[in-house]
């Protein structure tokens, strides 16, 4: 079963203790989760050549390169079947599997969905001793001292930002974050731009010194989701003459200087069974991440059933932390932490809550960072005029009612002149 070890302790005998303690570390396996991938008012319903399309995506697969389980079953062939049968946008038109999701149940054994979780499981990075010796210090601190207590504590520590900046940004998160439950900043309305800004700062923060990663925010559109929905505007095709598509448009890409990483998704509510959160979850930032593989695919074929790409879906007060690789085959797999994680919302909650959050986005970066060398780390190849480009990675599924925009006309252009004719009827109904 694919685990997500925590940082504390990865010895499988002390996991119960670790789950039942105050230290917050995330332990837990990735187990069966209700949330079902069903049609939300965001998900589209499929025409005749959405559905074409979908059938031409897994026809172009070769039984060869299937992922085949050590029954004998072929796993795209079981989520072909899924595709064909449901014609509102599901994550296996993409061949997207979420082996949580309740639809798989039916199609797949429990020991298959064992061996799908388990092969390359993603794991939690384990902090450096630092990291960790920092966020032991506030143990104590987790129930029977008070918010004063956390600060003073947190105001003793001397962490320069260059030379030590994973724990300064540890330091500076929590000082955010009691000051936004000293202003009482939860208790009033707040936006979607206003929670991503000042309550979930830290995920963009966390890469503030990273040397080669950064974090951009403000409804970014996704360059690699782009590319996936622009393969057919090629020169001389009426595809051309329509103005390029945009892609994917997230609330925080997180890129290299050649291809992007991760992405996040946020929205206002807290209702984490909103249609919003939903089609998030299980549709949007998934396929925002498998275009994400398709170009690292693009620039170091040999190994993609080696990266590893991940994202984060906020809803509200509440975290998901998801990773998408493509352990073999054609096939995307999402692995996702059992539950939301929450935000601190209170004094005796603040050290439970906070620091498996800072955790999950450290591991994240680290993640981000391994694949990133990852990909670099090529072999040379010889050029050839004649040498197809290798694809192997189907793009993600794009609904046929995506049209491009008519370019707009500049406010400031003139109109055009009247025709004599129009002059003259003019002229006469006067």
């Amino acid at each position: 079963m694919a685990i997500l070890r925590g940082v504390r302790n990865n010895n499988s005998n002390n996991k119960s203790k670790s789950n039942n303690t105050p230290s917050r570390r995330i332990t837990a396996d990735i187990t069966s989760s209700s949330t079902n991938t069903t049609a939300t008012d965001n998900v589209k319903k499929l025409n005749a050549e959405d559905m074409e399309k979908v059938k031409a995506t897994y026809k172009k697969m070769e039984e060869g390169e299937m992922w085949r389980l050590s029954t004998g079953k072929l796993v795209e062939r079981e989520m072909e079947k899924v595709a064909l049968a449901i014609d509102t946008e599901h994550p296996a038109h993409s061949v997207i599997l979420d082996p949580t999701a309740s639809v798989w149940a039916t199609h797949f054994t429990k020991e298959e969905l064992v061996e799908i979780r388990g092969l390359k499981q993603p794991e939690i990075a384990t902090l450096t001793p630092p990291l960790e010796e920092l966020i032991a210090s506030f143990d104590g601190k987790a129930i029977q001292d008070t918010l004063d207590d956390i600060y003073h504590h947190v105001r003793t520590m001397k962490y320069h930002p260059q030379q030590q900046p994973d724990l300064h940004w540890v330091q500076l998160a929590v000082e955010e974050a009691l000051v936004v439950l000293y202003s009482k900043y939860l208790g009033k309305s707040r936006t979607e731009t206003d929670l991503v800004n000042r309550v979930w700062g830290f995920l963009g923060s966390c890469f503030d010194f990273s040397e080669d990663i950064v974090s951009n925010s403000g409804e970014r559109a996704s360059k690699a989701a782009s590319e996936g929905q622009n393969q057919e505007r090629v020169s001389g095709t009426v595809a051309l003459s329509e103005r390029k598509k945009v892609g994917i448009k997230v609330d925080l890409l997180f890129s290299s200087q050649l291809f992007e990483l991760g992405a996040m998704e946020a929205g206002a509510s807290n209702d984490r069974s909103s249609s919003k959160s939903l089609f998030e979850l299980n549709i949007k930032c998934p396929k925002a991440l498998k275009d994400v593989l398709s170009e690292m695919e693009r620039t170091n074929p040999a190994q993609i059933h080696n990266f590893k790409t991940c994202g984060f879906v906020i809803s509200g007060l509440y975290l998901q932390y998801i990773v998408v690789d493509c352990p073999a085959g054609h096939v995307c797999r999402v692995t996702k932490l059992p539950d939301w994680l929450p935000y601190p919302v209170s004094e005796a909650s603040f050290v439970a809550d906070f620091f498996p959050l800072l955790q999950t986005a450290w591991a994240a970066k680290k993640l981000m960072e391994e694949t990133k060398k990852a990909v670099e780390k090529k072999k040379p190849k010889r050029v050839s005029f004649t040498a197809p480009m290798s694809r192997f990675l189907q793009r993600s599924f794009t609904h046929s009612s995506l049209k491009s925009i008519p370019k707009k006309r500049k406010a400031n252009s003139q109109a055009p002149a009247p025709t004599p004719s129009s002059s003259a009827s003019s002229s006469s109904s006067a």
